[in-house]
């Protein structure tokens, strides 16, 4: 009963930090989005971002595209590995 209890009151948390998110203007904001934006930090590549969510590099990818789209974060070309961003 204690587990049930303390998830609802999270989630309670949870849905009134978006409501007061998206009166401030950030409606896309979704919960997944701040697992995210912890992840990346101060910057790393979308592989390391799947690597400490725990998540495919495809899922982990999709995440940060839209974070991209709705203008949270940036991608850019690792200089030491051009094939990271």
């Amino acid at each position: 009963m204690l587990p049930l209890l303390l998830l609802q009151g999270f989630r309670v948390l949870i849905d009134g930090l978006h409501a007061e998110l998206a009166r401030q203007g950030h409606p896309d904001v979704r919960p997944v989005h701040g697992f995210v934006l912890q992840a990346v930090g101060d910057g790393c590549s979308t592989v390391e971002v799947g690597r400490r969510l725990g998540v495919t590099k495809q899922a982990a990818a999709k995440h940060v595209e839209t974070l991209e789209a709705l203008g949270y974060v940036r991608r850019e070309a690792d200089p030491r590995d051009a094939r990271a961003r």
